[in-house]
Parts: C-alpha cells; structure tokens; sequence
C-alpha cells in the first residue's frame, strides 16, 4: 500500500505543487503532524535524495564508466516507460506489483543520474588543466591569471614557528583562473584554478583583476603519514589540483583592472570600516564572522575555539545566515511592509549577501535552505521542513557531489535535521496549553522573565541536540571530543548575534551616521569581548575537552544509519529512555570496547 502512495504522491507533485504528497510507512518517511492538515503529511524527497546520494557513493568507492552509466539510465527510463505502457493498457495502474516495479526503476535513475554527476565533477577536467602540468616538486612557472575571489590576508604566524610568513612579510591568498602559462618564448593556452600565495601588494588586488605571476607551482600532495588530513581530496572537492606560490610584490604584473569591481570594491570598504572603527582584535573577528576572513585570526585565538567546539562561530556558517536573515525580516516587518515584501526582500538580501562572501558552501547551503522556506511560505504552505530538506540537499548535490562527503555539509544538514527531530522538546513548554494558560495570568515581568527562561532553556536543548548528533562525526575526524560546548555554545549565542548586528550597523552607515556607528562600535567591540572571554575561559578548563581516537568508520556508519531509521520510521519510534539506552549501547560496543580491544591486542603484541 506505502508504494501506491508513494508514486501517486509522485505523481500528484509532479502534476500538482500544492497537492500534499502521501509517501508511506515502512521506509524513508517522515510523518509530520501540521495543524491545518486533518491527514499527516509525507516527504517522498528524502528517498530520492538519498538515491541520488547512494549513487554518488557508489561511484566513489567503485568508479564505472560515464557510458555505463549512462546505459543504465537509459535502460531504466526505458523500462520505467514500458511498466507505465503495460500497466495502463490492462487498466490496474494502481497494482501495488507494478507501482514497486516502477519505484525501484525510478529510484535506480536517481542513484544513476548521482553517480554519473558525481563521475563527470571527480574525474572530468579539460586536456589543458593546469593541475596536469604541476609536478609535486616546486618548479618555476609564469603565468596570466584572473582574480577569482578577493586577496585576503594570512594572520602572521608566532614567532618560532618555523613558518616564512611573520608579522614583517604581510601575505594573502586569493583564487585564480589560470589562463596563459609561458612555454619557451610563448605563451600557451591553459585552465583551471589554483590558490596563489602571494604577499600583500601597494595597490591592493581586487577580484576579477587580470595579473601576470612569476612563481613556483606544486601539485597538492595526499598525506604523507597514516591519519593524516589529505590536503589533495579537500582541494579537489573545489577541482583545485595545484597551488601557486610568489615571494615579493615585484613577481605580481597588474595586466587589466576588472570590469566589475562593485562587490570586489564593497567587500574592501566594508573590511576597512572593521578595521578602522574597531580595536585589531575585534576588527578581525568582525571580518570573519561578516566577510568570510577567517585568515585574519591568528592560529592561537583560533585554537581556542577549536578546542571548546565553537570553531563554526570563526567562519561564515548557516547559524550567521540564519541570524542576519532573520533579523532583516523583523526590521523589514516592522515598517509599513506587507508580509510577501517582507519575505522578497528577505530573499534578495539572503541572495545579496551570499555574492558578498563571495558564494562560500556554508553560505549557499544555508541561502538554499532559507529562500526555498521563504518561497513556500509565498506560496501560501507553511513549508513542511524535511520537504525543504531534501529539496535543498537534492540541490547542493547537483551544485557540488562531493559535499556529500564533506564535514561541514554533513554537519549543515545534520543540525537541521536534529533540530527539526527535536523540534516538541524545543518548544515544549510553548505548546503546552496548560502552560499557555498559566501564562496568561502573569504579570507582565513575569511574562517576561519566563519568556527569557523560555529562550534559554531551547538554546540548552538545540545545543544538546547538535553536540550529540555531531559527536561521531567531530570525533572520527579531529579526535576531539568538547563538553564544555554543550555550555559554551548557548551562552555565546547572544554575544554572537549583538555582535553581527553591531557588525552589520557598522558596514551599512559607517560615515553616515556617526552617533549610530559610535553606538554599533560600543555594542560590537563589548559582544566581541565577551565572545573571546567565555571562550578562553572555557578553553582553559582542564576538563573542557579531551583527545580520542575516535570510533572505526563502521561505527559512525551504523551510528547514521540507525539514527535515520528510527527517527524517519514512525513505527519504530521508540521512547527518550530507550534512546539513551541505544546511546550507551553504541557507545560501549561500537567506540570504547573496540578501541580497547585494538589497544590491548596490540600492546599484547608488541616485540620486547
């Protein structure tokens, strides 16, 4: 029966946007309850998406030809065709035997279509790719370039560090496209693009600007010992293959100026603004949470962070989008707007800023996600969330495949799908009718206060669900784990939020009002303050975080998958207790006992 509902629902979408679409009970769904609905409501997306990610994950770990697969997705639009011809001229479209038939065909073109758009990202680049012409040995090359993204400044490295970059040799970084490259005496065709290091240059370089480097180039090499981060898959992810390095502001040729220098000219005003109304410190925290530059912030500050599992608050994330947007939405409804020019301008600014940071993956996941919730409440739908879910991760998959296997987009979506989990433990107590009730009856201060109480308490919950969610995941990856988060990071959500608006008031008045700029330096520079207080203080606490090994991938892998299974399958929905009970469960058989058995079994083997 769950497959006639899930292609009739299909189909209904397909034919019908606003049809609420029906999905199923066994496996995939999701069954949200919504109070202008009398049936629940299903999500059929989830299952295309996650076709469409087993797809890209087989192609990943066994790699077939782009022909081969493109056989199969003709062979299963064919015979997705002739099921729909045979079953329509017996008349009995609606037998659950054909309907399956035609799910899983239509489920096999999803998984194809994944693979093949992850085949084409991963191993198709042009004949000329400069990455093809580096070698993993420094060599000599000149090149003409065109500035892709903006040249942003590396934080000097302490003293001692052995690094050639200090406070006296001022560099940046900044990615180009690779035209022309010298051969001989001439100049020959090429492509791709490559992250130039170079030092900070008089006059300063703005995107789209045309230069001539005389430098070295490398290949990005894999890691060199076991474990370690393999610099040359995360590179790839962005189709950078190779790296450009130049030593003095003499090997840099300004060629051509760009020709669309408004956003390049913006991001540089509103980066000087920081730095000129703001102490150094607070400058370049303020540049990284507004504009992206986390290479202000020096590696000490940043450890911090790190450490005390905030390091997501130094570099533009979802949580800044989420927050800036929802701000502008709330100054937008206050005027004499209506609520659809409320939501378009939330959308054109949500777009607007996502080109400011230059179309960073954090920001995009989160732009995608925020103008298609926006875009259904236009629509008059209050959006059910994992439809939009889906619909963004689907998009973010075509845009990048190998998001799918990038931390900070498993992460992105991980939180969102944990909040949404979580959502009736959120907001308990604001949908509790008694509560409601008792409410009423208060005074207003009291109101007030128990309002507070209210923003608190989901802050601890939202920040419990995602460190618990993310424990896996952090752990496997950087063998941290970070308790004091569970803390630290509800705290800082209110230094962090007075801090990008003060931030924002700052870049969009500046010299225009300076009583207002004075107020937003005032309120900027004590949030800012207080993030790096509660910060570093939590960073100090011996108890605060703790190295680990991690679990074994096999772990991790049945950690998701069990986590997905019982919360998209209404009937298998177990209780609070027996979620813990699970958790422990996990935690002894799938990450401490193992370890303890690699770490005895080798210590029991190890040669006098």
């Amino acid at each position: 029966m769950f497959l006639r509902r899930f292609y009739c629902g299909c189909l209904s979408a397909a034919i019908e946007p606003q049809t609420v679409v029906p999905f199923g009970y066994n496996f995939g769904m999701v069954r949200e309850q919504s109070p202008n609905l009398t049936a629940p409501v299903y999500t059929p997306g989830l299952l295309v998406v996650l076709a469409f990610a087993c797809g890209i994950a087989a192609d990943r770990f066994c790699s077939f030809s782009w022909f081969g697969y493109l056989a199969a997705l003709v062979a299963a639009v064919i015979l997705s065709t002739v099921l729909k011809v045979n079953a329509a001229k017996r008349g009995d479209f609606a037998n659950d035997r054909d309907i399956g038939w035609m799910v899983g065909v239509i489920m096999l073109g999803f998984a194809t279509v994944g693979a093949l758009r992850h085949h084409v990202y991963w191993n198709w680049f042009p004949e000329d790719e400069i990455g093809f012409l580096a070698s993993f040995e420094p060599m000599p090359v000149a090149l003409k370039t065109t500035l892709v993204s903006e040249p942003r400044q590396i934080a000097a490295m302490p003293e001692g560090s052995g690094s050639f970059s200090s406070s006296e040799d001022k560099r940046c970084r900044a990615l180009v496209r690779c035209d022309e490259i010298r051969d001989g005496g001439r100049w020959a065709q090429t492509s791709g693009v490559a992250w130039l290091r170079m030092p900070v240059t008089e006059p300063a370089l703005n995107a789209g600007d045309q230069i001539e480097v005389f430098g070295t180039m490398v290949r990005i090499a894999g890691p060199s010992n076991p474990g370690q981060y393999d610099f040359s898959r995360h590179y790839r992810r962005q189709r950078i293959i190779a790296s450009l390095h130049c030593f003095n502001e003499q090997s840099i040729t300004l060629l051509k100026p760009g020709g669309h220098r408004f956003i390049s000219d913006l991001r540089t005003r509103l980066d000087r603004l920081a730095w000129q109304y703001l102490p150094p410190e607070q400058a370049s925290l303020t540049s990284a949470i507004l504009l992206g530059n986390r290479e202000q912030v020096d590696v000490d500050r940043r450890e911090n962070f790190f450490k005390t599992g905030t390091v997501h608050l130094l570099a533009i994330s979802g949580l800044h989008v989420g927050i800036l947007a929802g701000v502008m939405y709330v100054l937008f409804k206050t005027g004499w707007l209506g609520r659809t020019k409320c939501l378009l301008l939330t959308i054109a600014f949500v777009v607007f800023y996502a080109w400011l940071v230059e179309f960073r993956p954090p920001v995009i996941r989160a732009s995608i996600f925020i103008v298609l919730f926006c875009l259904a409440r236009l629509s008059g739908r209050t959006g059910q969330a994992f439809n939009i879910l889906a619909l963004a991760a689907m998009m973010v998959l075509m845009l990048n495949p190998t998001d799918l296997f990038s931390l900070g987009a498993q992460l992105s979506f991980l939180a969102v799908a944990a909040i949404t989990f979580g959502k009736d433990w959120i907001f308990a107590s604001d949908t509790d009718p008694l509560e409601q009730v008792v409410l009423a009856t208060r005074a207003g201060w009291q109101k007030w206060w128990m309002s507070i109480k209210r923003g608190f308490r989901a802050a601890f919950v939202v920040s419990a669900l995602v460190w618990l969610i993310s424990i896996p995941l952090v752990a496997f990856h950087f063998h941290v784990l970070s308790p004091i988060g569970l803390i630290v990071n509800p705290v800082v959500m209110l230094p962090i939020s007075l801090a990008l608006y003060s931030g924002l008031a700052i870049f969009v008045f500046g010299d225009l009002l300076p009583w207002l700029t004075r107020v937003a330096v005032v309120i900027g520079t004590a949030s800012l303050a207080a993030l790096e207080g509660v910060v570093g203080v939590a960073g100090s606490f011996s108890g605060g975080h703790f190295w680990t090994s991690g679990p074994h991938l096999w772990a991790v892998i049945t950690f998701y998958v069990g986590w997905v299974v019982l919360g998209l399958c209404p009937t298998t929905r177990v209780s609070t207790r027996s979620l813990c009970v699970i958790g422990v469960c996990w935690l002894l058989l799938g990450w401490v006992l193992p370890r303890h058995a690699e770490h005895w079994f080798d210590h029991g083997n190890r040669s006098p």
